[in-house]
């Protein structure tokens, strides 16, 4: 009893000597905590009741909010009852936390929730979100799958709904850098207009429904996870996709006319062949694709008899790289798949260092091509395969009316953003004396030449 009476002494001892520090250091201390433990610290006394509120990343698990004791618990024959309570204890519980969190601390630097939680808790979720953006929260982490919460057997209910993610709380100014969603949906509201999802690194699928009728514009990139994305959306006209090759579904979008697509990692290949093929089909009112093609152009096994974009007008293709091993089968693939195209611009990516020229067997069909009137050709040095691919053209374009020309390579960098990088001095030198003077040459009358 006597040890009792002296421990509890030396405890009150080291809790006065805390009570002599300023909040500020308080502050600074339960900050450091885990979440679960820093909340236990409103119980010390009144000053400490809100001390943890300043605690800037949130972490909603079920260790934190319910306790490990509570995480598991044996199967029985009301299991999903046992649930439903478990899951009523967390919501009621963050909702708590984030109702003070709110109207005290400062800035919020990450929220995560773990929990499996569904569509039926969708206001609660939603509210804690928007209350995380008020405070400028930096990153989001949401998984709401059953293994989060529930270990030991038991088969989720048919008729459980995925919590649907709304963008609405990101519409305006926000601090928002990381985006994390694991089973859970993407709904965009009604009056987002332009939506980019940029590094959202462990988003799998991606759905959007004609719930989202005003989206307009759609950019995802790096977000290498993506195995999915299915759109329905009337008003959708631009969609730039950046990633590794993804299976699209197009379900509904009529509107859909500009297309820009830049596929990374081994499976390159099998993503520009889609893009030069399905893709048709699927979006059938295409009018502008934007294509890059990276170690991928002169390994395609491209159709002799493939679909036909019957509406693009023009075509956008950058080819990385564009070296003289190159047969050039694909620009005769081109011609004949794209019956209706006006525009023409290939952006050529070649060594800049000087190689010897190698004898390539380049026996190109004729593909005669009425309706291509304007052609643009950037980072053409000269090259004895740059040479072959512009004169295939100029024999096959038979309406080519403007050709412009120039060594400098063009870089797309999104949304109609355009940089140029200079090529070096030989080459520019070349351009200008015995380059130009071989164009004007070989170029007919009836073309206008620019030269850059």
């Amino acid at each position: 009893m006597r040890n009792k009476r002296l421990r509890a002494a030396e405890m009150r001892g080291k809790l006065d000597r805390f009570e002599e520090l300023p909040d500020e250091i308080l502050t600074t201390i339960v900050s450091l905590l885990p979440l679960r433990e820093a909340l236990r610290t409103s119980f010390i006394s009144k000053r400490w009741r809100f001390i943890w509120a300043s605690h800037s990343d949130l972490k909603f698990d079920f260790v934190n909010v319910l306790g490990s004791r509570a995480h598991r618990f044996r199967n029985t024959c009301d299991f999903e009852s046992k649930r439903q309570v478990q899951r009523r204890k967390f919501v009621n519980r963050v909702d708590k936390i984030m109702d003070e969190r709110r109207i005290r601390g400062d800035k919020i630097n990450s929220l995560a929730i773990h929990f499996h939680l569904g569509k039926n808790f969708s206001s609660h979720i939603d509210h804690w979100i928007n209350s995380a953006v008020l405070k400028g929260v930096e990153s989001i982490d949401i998984d709401l799958s059953e293994c989060t919460s529930f270990r030991n057997g038991g088969a989720t209910s048919n008729s459980f709904e995925h919590h649907q993610f709304r963008a609405s709380p990101l519409e305006g100014k926000h601090n928002l850098r990381q985006l994390r969603l694991d089973s859970c949906t993407f709904s965009a509201p009604l009056s987002y207009k332009k939506l980019s999802l940029h590094l959202c690194q462990d988003l799998v699928n991606l759905k959007f429904t004609n719930s989202s009728h005003q989206l307009k514009f759609l950019d995802i990139k790096d977000c290498f996870r993506l195995n999915g994305i299915e759109v329905s959306s009337e008003n959708l006209t631009r969609l730039e996709y950046t990633g590794h090759p993804s299976s699209f579904i197009f379900k509904q979008v009529p509107k859909l006319t500009d297309v820009y697509l830049k596929f990374t990692n081994k499976n390159r290949i099998d993503g520009v062949t889609y893009a030069l093929t399905k893709l048709a089909s699927e979006v059938t009112h295409l009018e502008k694709l934007n294509l890059i093609s990276i170690l991928s152009i002169k390994a395609l096994e491209l159709p002799d008899n493939g679909p036909v974009f019957t509406n693009v007008k023009e075509l956008i293709l950058a080819i990385y790289p564009f070296d003289d091993e190159d047969n050039l089968s694909w620009i005769a693939y081109i011609l004949r798949a794209f019956p209706l195209l006006q525009r023409l611009q290939l952006n050529l990516f070649s060594p800049s260092f000087i190689k010897q020229p190698k004898e390539v067997d380049r026996l190109l069909p004729q593909c005669h091509h009425e309706h291509l009137t304007e052609l643009e050709i950037n980072g053409f040095y000269g090259n004895l395969h740059e040479a072959e691919l512009l004169m295939y053209l100029l024999e096959n374009v038979i309406s080519l009316k403007r050709l412009m020309v120039g060594t400098n390579q063009k870089i797309f960098k999104g949304f109609e953003n355009w940089v140029y990088e200079e090529a070096n001095s030989f080459y520019k030198s070349r351009m200008k004396t015995t380059v130009s003077s071989w164009l004007n040459q070989i170029i007919p009358k009836t073309i206008h030449l620019e030269i850059r």
